[in-house]
């Protein structure tokens, strides 16, 4: 039950991000008021994710993972997630 509840909400997410991203993709070009606006939003989320982030770090609340510390590979953690399966055939 877990698991169905699971890919529900995974779906949901996905179909939300498709509607949200295909609406924000129409405007005609890239002096449109809607460009400029999704930028300056992109920009102060990223700002706001950026000061979120070291603030959770300076208070201890972020652990640091010794080993990414010692590692020399940057990408390292990127592989371990596993991408979505679902797929909509259209």
């Amino acid at each position: 039950m877990t698991s169905l509840r699971q890919s529900s909400v995974e779906f949901s997410l996905i179909i939300a991000a498709i509607i949200i991203g295909s609406s924000l993709s129409y405007p005609g070009s890239l002096a449109s008021r809607l460009v400029v606006y999704v930028t300056a939003l992109s920009i102060f989320t990223y700002l706001l994710w950026l000061t979120t982030i070291m603030y959770l770090y300076t208070q201890g609340t972020l652990p640091v993972n010794p080993e990414r510390l010692e590692s020399r590979n940057i990408w390292g953690g990127i592989s371990e997630y596993k991408s979505c399966p679902l797929v909509i055939a259209i």
